[in-house]
């Protein structure tokens, strides 16, 4: 790719963003990281970011046009549109499904507030025990007969929002992840040449903002 194909990403280490990450590594897309630090109310830090993206949230992923594109669930479409190739419709919805599904059932619901220091430990219990489950089993249940949750032989955005999610979760509560469609699937996905470049570089960064 040219140097008009150069993005950059805004990212906290091991936040959402290492799903936005993964897929610019994947597809040898030309970027730069611009690592930044959570502050109160999990907003970042500083007034550099907030000059790009008023929200003060990551991923913020500015475009080589200069477009600039928040919320994981629209960065992650746009840049399975841009990057994995033309899709047939009904695997677009489904693209779209898992998208949903992780960021408002598994990100928002159980990782939110079990990574959130002002909740309570019998909140997190209640996440663990409660809500957790019956948002792991179609999850587990799609990923024990395919290999990626559009069932292709390339992983997708939502493939690398779930292996995220699923690092999470297995360093929260590693029991219940460990069955064996979501094992296999995160093995697999952690055996692959760009995640394993890019949890490198997440691991430099989050020592590295300390």
């Amino acid at each position: 790719m040219s140097d008009q194909s150069h993005h950059t990403l805004h990212a906290v280490p091991f936040a959402c963003s290492l799903a936005v990450h993964l897929v610019l590594v994947q597809h040898e897309v030309p970027f730069t990281i611009r690592w930044e630090r959570r502050g109160e109310r999990r907003l970042i830090e500083g007034d550099d970011l907030a000059a790009v993206n008023a929200k003060r949230k990551v991923p913020t992923l500015v475009l080589p046009s200069g477009e600039v594109l928040t919320e994981i669930v629209g960065v992650l479409h746009h840049l399975d549109e841009v990057l994995a190739g033309p899709r047939e419709p009904a695997a677009r919805r489904r693209l779209i499904e898992w998208l949903s599904f992780i960021a408002t059932e598994v990100h928002k619901q159980v990782l939110a507030p079990a990574y959130d220091p002002g909740v309570s430990e019998e909140a997190r219990e209640d996440a663990r025990q409660r809500l957790l489950p019956p948002v792991l089993d179609p999850l587990e249940a799609a990923l024990s007969t395919r290999e990626t949750l559009l069932g292709g032989p390339t992983p997708s955005g939502a493939d690398a929002y779930a292996f995220w999610s699923l690092l999470l979760l297995r360093d929260l509560w590693p029991e219940v992840v460990a069955t064996p469609g979501l094992t296999a699937f995160r093995r697999r996905m952690q055996a692959l040449s760009c995640s394993r470049r890019t949890l490198a570089r997440e691991q430099e960064a989050m020592a590295a903002v300390r």
